[in-house]
C-alpha cells in the first residue's frame, strides 16, 4: 500500500441523521488530504444510495438488513443477509486496504465495524442522538475515538474513548441572510412575525394534520407562516396570504434566518442546525423513532429550558397555546446556542488525523 494515499472507508445510512454528518466529515477529510481516497459503504437501495454519489463519493453497496421491531417475516432472513453484507464487506476491505475507517450510525455500519476490528484498521464512531443506536453501543469498546453531542453518554460508552465535538452540519446552514431578505425571498410581508415549520424532506404527518386544523389561528394572530409540507403532502389549502407551503424548502439557511419562531421534529442533524440558530424551538418528536431517541434528543433542549417539547398526539390540542409561548420566551434561543459546536466537523476530522 502507498503510505501517502489516505485510504479511507466511511459507512452510515438508512436516514439522513446518518448519512449526512458522514458526508460532512467526508468533505472535510478531502480539503485537508490531497491524496484521500475516500469510499463510502451503504445499503443496497437505501437512501445513500443516492445521496453520497450525488455529493461526489465512490460507494459500494451491500445487502444488509436490520431488525425490525414488529413481528415480520423479513426478521427471519435477518441472519442470511448478516451473512452476505459480512462477506460482501470483507471482499470491498480486502481491495481497498483501508487505513482508517468511520462509522456513522445504522444497521449498514455493523459489517463495517466489525472488519476494521478484526483486520486490525483504527475506527473511530460518531454517535449523533442523546440516546445511542444499537450498532454504535456494540462497538464503541473497540472504537479508538466515539465522538457525540451530548453529555452523560458515558452510560452507554467508555468515557476515556468519548470526545464530546458535536454534529457535523451542512456548510452553509449558518450563513448570513438578513431577516428582510429572506422574508422577500419568500414572498413574505417584512412586518409580521414568521413561524416556520419543518418535518424533514418527507415531511412530518402529526406536524401537517395539527397545522391544517389551526390556519384560522394563524391568521388571526397575524402571523405568517412558512411550512415545508413535504412531497407526500397533496392537500388542497385554502388562500391565505400569509401562509407559504412548500413541498421541501431546498436553502434552510435562508428559512431560518426568515423565521422568529420554529416548529420541528426532534432529529439529532435538525437540533443541531438549530442550536446554531438560536430561535424559539417547539420540539415535536417523531413516535416511533428506533428507542424513542428523538423524544431522549428533545429532553436534552428542555433540561435546560432550552426548547418547548410536546408529544406528536397532543400537538393539535396544544399547537396555538405552545406557539403563542415561544414569542413570549426569547432566552429560549439563548440557551440552545449554549448546545451549539460550529466546528465540529472540524474537531471531528482534527482527531482522525491526530491534528490540533
Amino acid at each position: 500500500m502507498n503510505n501517502s494515499i489516505h485510504r479511507i472507508i466511511i459507512s452510515g445510512g438508512g436516514t439522513g441523521g446518518h448519512i449526512f454528518p458522514a458526508i460532512a466529515i467526508a468533505e472535510e477529510l478531502k480539503s485537508r488530504l490531497k491524496n484521500a481516497d475516500i469510499l463510502f459503504i451503504g445499503a443496497r437501495g437505501k437512501m445513500e444510495s443516492k445521496v453520497v454519489p450525488e455529493a461526489g463519493f465512490k460507494m459500494e453497496s451491500i445487502v444488509i438488513a436490520g431488525l425490525e421491531r414488529k413481528l415480520s417475516l423479513n426478521n427471519l432472513l435477518l441472519p442470511w443477509r448478516i451473512l452476505q453484507g459480512l462477506v460482501q464487506t470483507f471482499f470491498i476491505f480486502r481491495r481497498f486496504k483501508p487505513s482508517k475507517v468511520i462509522g456513522t450510525g445504522g444497521y449498514v455500519s455493523l459489517p463495517t465495524l466489525f472488519w476494521a476490528y478484526v483486520m486490525g484498521v483504527p475506527f473511530y464512531i460518531q454517535e449523533q442522538n442523546a440516546y445511542p443506536g444499537l450498532v454504535n453501543r456494540i462497538m464503541a469498546r473497540f472504537a479508538q475515538k466515539i465522538f457525540v453531542a451530548y453529555p452523560k453518554l458515558d452510560k452507554y460508552f467508555p468515557a476515556g474513548q468519548i470526545s464530546m465535538t458535536g454534529n457535523p452540519v451542512r456548510q452553509n446552514i449558518n450563513q448570513a441572510h438578513s431577516t428582510a431578505q429572506a422574508k422577500e425571498y419568500f414572498g413574505l410581508e417584512a412586518d409580521k412575525p414568521v413561524v416556520l415549520a419543518i418535518g424533514g424532506s418527507q415531511g412530518a404527518r402529526g406536524i401537517n394534520t395539527a397545522i391544517r386544523q389551526h390556519l384560522d389561528f394563524f391568521q388571526e394572530e397575524h402571523l405568517q407562516l412558512l411550512w415545508q409540507t413535504g412531497k407526500q403532502f397533496t392537500e388542497t389549502l385554502p388562500h391565505y396570504t400569509q401562509i407559504v407551503a412548500l413541498p421541501f424548502i431546498q436553502d434552510m439557511s435562508l428559512a431560518y434566518a426568515a423565521a422568529d419562531v420554529i416548529i420541528s421534529r426532534a432529529g439529532a442533524i435538525a437540533l443541531s442546525e438549530l442550536a446554531l440558530i438560536g430561535k424559539p424551538v417547539l420540539l415535536v418528536p417523531f413516535p416511533f423513532a428506533t428507542d424513542d431517541h428523538q423524544t431522549k434528543n428533545a429532553k436534552a433542549w428542555t433540561d435546560i429550558q432550552a426548547a418547548y417539547f410536546c408529544p406528536d398526539k397532543d400537538l393539535a390540542e396544544q399547537l396555538p397555546h405552545l406557539v403563542l409561548g415561544l414569542f413570549k420566551n426569547p432566552d429560549m434561543g439563548k440557551n440552545a446556542k449554549t448546545l451549539a459546536r460550529p466546528l465540529a466537523t472540524q474537531s471531528i476530522v482534527n482527531e482522525i488525523l491526530h491534528e490540533k
